[in-house]
């Protein structure tokens, strides 16, 4: 049972490269499919592609990696920590990404991710 109590909102901050293996850590639990800590890496480090993520107890729980493209956000990767599923913090970085479409004039979002994760 996560530690997130439904009364807080989550807040969604900038994944730094200093998280890449929280990321990776994330991903191995939540995915079948796993990028490698190396991908990851490049990923935080890639202009044009930025990461959200959500923390509980100082730890990143949760995150998604978009790519800023025409006037679209395209969502690469979307993960949430099982012990941390059903809280809200998906739901978090969705209205995150959702905040940001109309100031920098963005009005989609698309998602491009394996179906097997």
């Amino acid at each position: 049972m996560s530690v997130v109590r439904k009364s807080l909102k989550p807040f969604a901050r900038r994944v730094l490269l200093a998280d890449a293996r929280q990321v990776y850590a994330i991903e191995s639990e939540a995915m079948q499919f796993p990028r490698s800590l190396n991908t990851i890496n490049q990923s935080l480090q890639a202009r044009g592609i930025l990461t959200i993520g959500v923390d509980v107890a100082d730890e990143l729980a949760a995150f998604n990696c978009y790519e800023l493209r025409d006037r679209s956000f395209y969502v690469k990767a979307f993960a949430v920590m099982p012990k941390h599923q059903r809280c809200g913090l998906g739901t978090a970085l969705v209205v995150r990404l959702k905040e940001l479409l109309t100031p920098i004039d963005r009005f989609a979002i698309h998602l491009m991710v394996n179906e097997s994760n």
